[in-house]
């Protein structure tokens, strides 16, 4: 009875929660701003966070953002592309060549750095949670 009850609970909770309550930490103007800076061929590479809920948010993306987040539905070879781009797991510059636009969470401090210097990119939007970087040159 108290398990029933404490989902009850948590049911009514998470339910009387505002919808901003759950997208906080997406932002639309990051979805705006990646879609717009990608133009309409160019590539996205979202890391996991962000990449199904940019699909999710701007279907216009479709076949054009790197890593949907859903593992299952990916090749090896996509999941090998994924490893890679981790900068301290050594080939990520590589797996980032015919992408022109990179969405990653602020936490991803190292990565950020990483992009800006070295491909180089400069910043399109930021936010407390998100950045969207175009590369540049």
């Amino acid at each position: 009875m108290t398990i029933v009850c404490l989902v009850v609970i948590s049911v009514v909770g998470v339910a009387v929660k505002p919808v901003s309550w759950f997208t906080n930490g997406f932002p639309p103007a990051a979805a705006r701003a990646a879609t717009n800076a990608a133009g309409p061929k160019g590539r996205v590479f979202a890391v996991n966070d962000y990449a199904d809920w940019l699909l999710w948010s701007r279907p216009e993306l479709t076949g054009r953002v790197a890593v949907d987040a859903r593992f299952e539905l990916l090749s090896t070879a996509q999941v090998k592309r994924l490893v890679r781009f981790e900068p301290m797991a050594g080939n990520w510059l590589r797996a980032t060549r015919g992408y022109r636009v990179f969405v990653v969470s602020r936490d991803s401090k190292a990565l950020l750095r990483a992009l800006v210097r070295r491909l180089p990119a400069r910043v399109v939007f930021r936010s407390p949670q998100v950045m969207v970087l175009r590369r540049t040159g």
